[in-house]
Order: structure tokens, then C-alpha cells, then sequence
């Protein structure tokens, strides 16, 4: 339905005009052919019979479908239920002059339009005739009154007629509008606006039948299960958990059975024997007596070092494989630079593209290896934020491995040299200006010490023709060179002193029994340094060195680059280190317990004999009295311990962990109330 403006400003047109032929016809004959053809009466048109008037008279003049006119109803529009056309005849009688007759024939082959009517159902719509006359270009209907449906002015107006004039075989309007068929062979399209009392009350809307199955969704069952999401490139890989879906076969029965591996509740071959022992009767009614409860097994998860399966990068209480691995596909990826890369292509005899794989391959495989190896070296001369090598450092591990060679070309000690101040010049990119931020100009990021470790192999074995792999070249110096002349500390596996010493039931008791005084010692030492964007809760490295002073620990058998291995060892392993540089060189409290433990390895105590011949109340007091009778250097030689040893076997950790908490406590208890305090730091500034 067209809103009502848009059919005001239509060019509606009356579809009056002449049959061309017949006037043709007309002409050609004698002036009483002319009347007789003139008298004939286009009048109305046959109605058929048998269904409603309305819709089969309908149905022939607008060439519509009686079904599809009875789906339409009386009140479309474009399809109104135009049941007769009607036009006027024009007079010619006996009298009216030949000439008269031949210039209305002319007028009818000019195209002179005629007046003709329109009428409708009277049983549906209450103005049921209009009347269009011809005005040239275009026509609105009139209605007209019959004399059984009178009407008035003010109602006519609330109801409209338009036409217009049609064209014989055009498709753009089949279907769009009625064609209504003049009597003078003419088409016309009308579009019929109806009264007001005309309108139908439809009644509600059908109901939509409710689905009853998956017929009536048009599917034949149900959806498939969506796939998992798959990990990211990001995402942390899963940790492998095997299950046995079997239950094992018990290797003893205490029942006779006729089959070994039968489970509980099997019926046995034989009725059981039982032995019966007189026994005293139990009073229940006592309460002297008392069932212990059950006891649930200790597990990492009860000890203090649960926390740290949310804040490392592994979730777990140990370095995972996959952690490093994922570590070494950063650093990897921030080792190939463009220039690194130029280099493997014009040293490597079949090109780069491939042996680059290769050279990541190879140095994964020893990843583990080269990350201890730098944490050692690290310590060795600490520089800057004291997780770097710097000059010092890698020629300390370049003579340590044996990798100068005074016969080489190329591998000389200056040679190296050389080496390391070509690792540290930095690209110009814009994705590097966090990296150049960080990385020192004069000391070895992690990253690097992989990509010097090629190098080196380059200059040792390509460039003198010994092997023209760099692969193989970088494989035999890890091999032949790195791994054998490695010192202990430089292949520490961090894991072995927690599995076998630090996550113990009894090593956890001994922690609780100090935790107060340990909590108010992390506390005051944390914030000694202003850590940028840690709010004071995580402890440096320097930070530990100042406790371990400030509990007078360091001494000739340990330094304070013992004390930085222990921090460093205790930290659980960092993916990233550059954008996670400060959690790298900080840690939290469980590590601070673990740094504390790891103290146990290089320092020697007494043994509870000592102590009381000495007539001391703990070990604090009694290392106290040999430092003041000058007797602690030869009690430290007498008792040397051997860290590697410590790592696994030698003493029970929670024994010397209690005397080292002792003197920790002794030595910090200003106030010698037996713990310690922030007041005991406050005495102890005053002082």
C-alpha cells in the first residue's frame, strides 16, 4: 500500500480513448455503416455464474486468479473488486449530419479521450461507482451516487479512485496492479482507496503451532559437540598427567583364590580359617583412651611454599621442561637478528634458510645447561643489576671451557675478545627500543650468551675449514668444549636440594616455628630499596645481601657471592627476561625461606654436643662466643662442608635449618625477647 501522498502526486491518466481500428473501419464505410457501428452499446459485460458475482467478475476483467483475488480480499488496493465498466454510447440519429458523425470519428482516431465508469461491489464497499472523466492529462475519479446507495459530500471525501493508463504486454506491472480492460480495447490500472466503514476487524493474529520435535526445526538431530579451543602460540603448555585406567593386580592374597588376578569381592575356592585369640573386654564407657584421627598425608600444597604455584611462570613448585623451553623460544627469537642471520648464511656452505633450524635446534638441546651455566658466571663478578656477564665474567668462562686457541687463526684469546664487543652492538629497529632500553653495552643479556656461543663456534671451526656445518660447529663446541670443563656450580639443577631437603614435612615444622620472626625480617628488609612498581613487597638481591650481613653471616666461608647464588638458585625460573625483568631480580617470601635454607650449604654449625660443653642455650650464642675467643676460622675449617654434597645427602636439613633460624633470631632479637620484630629494627638504628 502507497502512503497517501505519493498517490496525490502520481500522473494518473483516464484510459478513455478510441479503438483505432474500429474508427479506421468506420471511415472506410458509408455514413450508415458509421451509425451503425456508433450504435453499438459498450454498455456492461457478461457476469459469470456459479461462485460469488463479485470475484469470478473480478477475476475476468482484472486477468487475476479467483483464488488469488479471493486471498487478496475486498480491501486491497491495487486489486479492487471491480465487478463492470461502463461507457457511454454517443447519439447518432437519422438527423445528425453526415459531417457532425465524421468529426466524432476523428476525434475517436485522434485519441480523444471518452468518459468512462468504474463500478464495484456494492455489497462490500459503500461508494460503489466512479466516474472518470476526460481531462487530458490524466483523471481522478468522481463518485457517483446511485439511486440505492446515496451518499454525501462530506463521506466521498474520505474514499478515492485513481487510474491511469496501462500498456498492453508490459511486464513491469503484471502482477503489481489490476489491468482493467475498457470496453474500447484500452487497458487501465487503478489504485482505489476505500471508506472508512469498509474496514474489517481481522481478528488476532494465528498462533504459531509449538515445536514438537526436531522435524519442526527442519534438522534430523541434535548439533555436534563444538571442538575445544586449541592453545595459542602464548599459552603456557599443559602439564602431562598419565592415567591408569586399570587397577593394578595385588601381589599377595590372604584369602585362598583360583585366580591370581582377581580384585575385592571375589569369592574364594575354599571357606576361610580363622584364628580366634581370647582377648580382655573393652569398656567403651572410658574416655581414657583416646582414637587418634585420621591423618592426612603431607604434601607440598600444607607446606609455606604453596604459593608458588600461582606466582611462577611453571604454576608449579619446580622448573618444568616446558618452561624452559618456552624461555628458549624467546630468547631465541630476540638472538635472530638480521645481521645474525647474514652471518650463518655466508659461513654456512649450503646456505642459511635451513641451518638456522638447525643452529635453534642444537642449542635447545643444551638450553639447561647454558642457563645454569650463566647464572654462575653472573656471580662470578657481579655488575649492574647482577643478572649479566660482563666483560670480566666471559673471559673467566672462556678459560674455564678451554676455548682459546693460541694455534687457531681466528679463536685467540684477543680474538674472543673481539667477539664479545661485537655481541654487544645493539640494531637501530623500532621493535628494539625496550630491548636496548635494558640491555647493557658492556655486559651479556641471557639471549646473547646462546648467540656468542655460534659465534664462537664459527670462528673456532668454520672460518678454519675444521667443519663447514655451523650446526655441527656449534654441537661440538658445547660438547667437546663447554659441557666437560663446566665447574659444579655452572651445571646446578635447582630442583634436586627441593626435592630431596626443602619440601619436607619436617623442614616446613621448623619454618612455622620461626615464621613470626621470619615474616618481620622480609618485611624490614624488602623495603630497605625502593623497588620501582613493586610497592615493597618482593626482596632484591641487594636486599638479601643486607640481611645476611645484618645477621653477621658473612664471613670468609661465606661471601657475598654465596649469598647471591642462594638468592639466585631459590628463584623459580623466569620466561622472559626482559619483560619480566623485575620479577627476575626480585623474589617473594617462599623464596626467601628457600635462600635461607640454601645458607645450609656453605656455612658450618655445631652439633648439640657443642653447644652444651660450651654452656650455651643455642647455636647464635655459641658462633657468638668463638668469633669473640677468635676460634670461628679454625671452627670453620674443622667443620667445612661441601655444598654439592649438601645439595643432595650430608646432614638433615630441618637440624642445622633450626640452628641457623636460631642464630638468625639471636642475632636479630635487639630486645632479646626471643623473637623478633619491628621494634628490635627500630632499637637496633637507635643503637
Amino acid at each position: 500500500q502507497l502512503p497517501p501522498g505519493v498517490l496525490e502526486s502520481a500522473s494518473a491518466m483516464s484510459i478513455a480513448s478510441a479503438d483505432e481500428q474500429l474508427a479506421a473501419s468506420i471511415l472506410g464505410g458509408g455514413p450508415a455503416a458509421m451509425r451503425a457501428r456508433a450504435g453499438e452499446s459498450f454498455a456492461s459485460l457478461g457476469r459469470p455464474s456459479g461462485m460469488s458475482e463479485s470475484i469470478k467478475q473480478s477475476s475476468v476483467l482484472l486477468s487475476v486468479d479467483e483464488e488469488t483475488l479471493a486471498g487478496l480480499g475486498s480491501m486491497s488496493r491495487w486489486f479492487p473488486c471491480v465487478v463492470d465498466v461502463e461507457q457511454p454510447k454517443f447519439a447518432v440519429g437519422p438527423s445528425t449530419p453526415d459531417e457532425e458523425v465524421r468529426a466524432r470519428m476523428l476525434r475517436i482516431k485522434g485519441k480523444a479521450e471518452r468518459p468512462f465508469t468504474i463500478r464495484l461491489d456494492p455489497s462490500t464497499e459503500v461508494i460503489g461507482k466512479w466516474r472518470f472523466e476526460p481531462l487530458g492529462g490524466g483523471g481522478l475519479g468522481a463518485p457517483v451516487p446511485g439511486p440505492d446507495d446515496p451518499f454525501h459530500e462530506a463521506d466521498a471525501s474520505k474514499a478515492s479512485m485513481i487510474a491511469w493508463r496501462g500498456k498492453k504486454g508490459c511486464r513491469y506491472s503484471r502482477g503489481l496492479f489490476a489491468e482493467i480492460p475498457l470496453p474500447d480495447g484500452q487497458l487501465a490500472h487503478v489504485y482505489y482507496l476505500g471508506h472508512k466503514k469498509n474496514a474489517v476487524n481481522p481478528g488476532p493474529m494465528p498462533e504459531a503451532a509449538k515445536p514438537s520435535g526436531m522435524d519442526d526445526f527442519g534438522i534430523d538431530s541434535l548439533p555436534q559437540r563444538p571442538p575445544a579451543p586449541q592453545p595459542g602460540p602464548r599459552d603456557p603448555p599443559g602439564a602431562k598427567v598419565l592415567l591408569t585406567l586399570t587397577c593394578p593386580v595385588p601381589e599377595a592374597h590372604t584369602l585362598p583364590v583360583s585366580d591370581p588376578s582377581v580384585w575385592f569381592g571375589t569369592v574364594p575356592t575354599s571357606l576361610p580359617c580363622f584364628d580366634v585369640e581370647a582377648r580382655a573386654l573393652i569398656d567403651l564407657g572410658q574416655d581414657d583412651e583416646v582414637r587418634p584421627d585420621f591423618i592426612k598425608p603431607w604434601t607440598v600444597d600444607d607446606s609455606l611454599f604453596a604459593p608458588r604455584k600461582k606466582y611462577s611462570d611453571a604454576r608449579s613448585y619446580w622448573n618444568s621442561a616446558s618452561t624452559t623451553a618456552r624461555a628458549f623460544e624467546i630468547d631465541f627469537a630476540r638472538l635472530n637478528q638480521e645481521r645474525f642471520r647474514l652471518l650463518i648464511q655466508r659461513e654456512h656452505a649450503g646456505g642459511g634458510d635451513d641451518e638456522m633450524s638447525e643452529v635453534k635446534e642444537t642449542l635447545s638441546l643444551h638450553r639447561d645447561m647454558i642457563y645454569s651455566a650463566f647464572m654462575w658466571y653472573a656471580s662470578t663478578n657481579r655488575s649492574m643489576d647482577g643478572y649479566v656477564m660482563n666483560g670480566t665474567s666471559f673471559t673467566i668462562f672462556c678459560t674455564d671451557c678451554k676455548i682459546a686457541d693460541r694455534e687457531s687463526p681466528f679463536c685467540k684469546t684477543k680474538d674472543l675478545d673481539k667477539l664479545f664487543i661485537v655481541q654487544n652492538v645493539e640494531e637501530d629497529t623500532g621493535h628494539a627500543s625496550e630491548l636496548n632500553a635494558i640491555n647493557p653495552n658492556r655486559a651479556l643479556l641471557r639471549f646473547e650468551l646462546f648467540q656468542i656461543i655460534v659465534r664462537i663456534a664459527i670462528e673456532k671451526y668454520v672460518k678454519p675449514g675444521i667443519i663447514t656445518d655451523v650446526s655441527e660447529a656449534t654441537e661440538k663446541l658445547l660438547v667437546d668444549c663447554i659441557a666437560p670443563n663446566l665447574p659444579a656450580g655452572a651445571r646446578v639443577d635447582t630442583d634436586v636440594f627441593r626435592n630431596w631437603k626443602l619440601y619436607t614435612k619436617p623442614c616446613d615444622d621448623v619454618f612455622r616455628r620461626y615464621l613470626p620472626s621470619l615474616k618481620a625480617i622480609y618485611k624490614h628488609y624488602s623495603a630497605l630499596i625502593d623497588d620501582v612498581g613493586m610497592r615493597n613487597e618482593v626482596l632484591s638481591a641487594d636486599e638479601f645481601t643486607r640481611f645476611c650481613q645484618g645477621a653477621r653471616l658473612i664471613d670468609g666461608e661465606f661471601t657475598k657471592r654465596e649469598a647471591f647464588l642462594c638468592f639466585a638458585w631459590s628463584q623459580m625460573f623466569v620466561t622472559d627476561e626482559i619483560r619480566r625483568r623485575e620479577k627476575m631480580l626480585h623474589c617473594k617470601f617462599p623464596d626467601f625461606l628457600e635462600a635461607i635454607a640454601r645458607i645450609t650449604c656453605f656455612k658450618a654449625f655445631p652439633s648439640d654436643e657443642e653447644i652444651d660443653n660450651l654452656g650455651c642455650t643455642n647455636c647464635g650464642e655459641y658462633l657468638d662466643r668463638l668469633v669473640l675467643d677468635g676460634t670461628l676460622k679454625t671452627f670453620n675449617a674443622t667443620h667445612a662442608v661441601d655444598w654439592q654434597e649438601e645439595q643432595e645427602e650430608g646432614c638433615r636439613l630441618e637440624d642445622v635449618l633450626d640452628k641457623l633460624l636460631a642464630t638468625i633470631v639471636h642475632r636479630l632479637d635487639t630486645d632479646s625477647n626471643g623473637y623478633v620484630d619491628a621494634r628490635d629494627f627500630a632499637l637496633a638504628e637507635k643503637v
